[in-house]
């Protein structure tokens, strides 16, 4: 046996070839991209939970997590990048979002959170059947548009004119028909008032006051929810009770927050990506529903309004700020 042979014996018996084992049984590191209006706790909620499903941030995973501050005119080249990133899955937070994100992902799956609507906005062919790269988790429906107006109704009897504060995005088209046929149908005139940052609220208040809004409602659009806690000032310090959908309102000091827990929701999404970074095919996997709605009640800003909240509102509230 020659030398060379002998020597090629000896390393497969474990000289170098063993160490090199472990090496090719590392696992594969998947990369989900993650794309938002604004930074927002969903985003963590979203990680977290992939961290319970078994996906360690590093070692089997990586988040490349972009989020527009607050900007919608960031988001195609934040998708872009997003992108160019070779993403496995793509989060989207928001209907808006979502679109950015399908204008460039092409076969990217993409996993979307509370688009109100989606097959309305051509993201899917049916809830069921989403019948492409997209599927995901809805938001506000139109049985919670009008209920909020009615619990906003019931702490202010004298409500008669409500602002509704929109920001311009595709879902506001939606949302405000729905919310001017709610309204109509209790008596309530509806005033749409665009507010996409802080130098609109001169103007919205002048409007607010010349009109004699005597209620806010906000529209689910990620401007506003980017805008949370400066909306729910500027309702403070001019007296004027405000309802919206999620909790974060209620706890920056809006009187009333009425609708789906988007961390809940997040992590919910979490489970979606999970599944087909697994194999699964979005088009397989059907849009599902919020599982429950939560009612918030900041009553600490109601005493500063001067408004009573009516004990069998306090009663069925999920929480209660004081």
């Amino acid at each position: 046996m020659n030398t060379r042979r002998k020597l090629l014996i000896a390393l497969g018996a474990g000289g170098l070839i063993a160490p090199l084992a472990p090496f090719a049984q590392q696992p594969r590191l998947f990369r989900v991209g993650v794309l938002s209006t604004a930074s927002s706790p969903n985003v963590t909620a979203f990680t977290q939970e992939m961290e319970k499903l078994g996906w360690i941030d590093g070692r089997n995973i990586s988040f490349e997590s972009r989020h527009a501050d607050g900007n919608i005119d960031r988001l195609p080249a934040l998708a872009s990048e997003i992108v160019q990133h070779k993403v496995d899955v793509i989060l989207t937070l928001s209907g808006t979002v979502t679109q950015a994100a399908r204008r460039v992902a092409g076969t990217i799956p993409i996993v979307f959170v509370t688009v109100i609507d989606p097959v309305s906005m051509g993201l899917v062919t049916s809830r069921a059947r989403p019948g492409g790269n997209i599927t995901g988790i809805t938001g506000v429906g139109s049985d919670l548009i009008a209920r909020r107006l009615h619990l906003l109704q019931e702490v202010v009897p004298k409500m008669t004119r409500a602002a509704v504060f929109t920001t311009g995005e595709p879902t506001d088209i939606l949302q405000l028909a729905e919310v001017q046929r709610a309204a109509g149908a209790i008596g309530i005139d509806v005033l749409p008032v665009r507010v996409r940052s802080g130098g609109d609220l001169p103007q919205a208040l002048a409007m607010l006051r010349r009109w004699h809004a005597n209620s806010i409602y906000v529209l689910d659009a990620s401007i506003n929810f980017h805008n949370r806690e400066m909306l729910a000032t500027f309702a403070a310090e001019n007296k004027i009770p405000m309802i919206a959908g999620s909790i974060p309102f209620a706890q920056a000091g809006g009187l009333i927050s009425y609708g789906s827990n988007y961390e809940d929701l997040s992590r919910r999404a979490a489970t979606l990506v999970d599944k087909i970074l697994k194999g699964a095919r979005p088009s397989d996997l059907p849009v599902e529903q919020p599982a429950s709605v939560e009612l918030v009640i900041n009553a600490k800003t109601a005493r500063a309004l001067g408004l009573a909240i009516p004990q069998s509102l306090l009663i069925s509230a999920d929480k209660v700020i004081e």
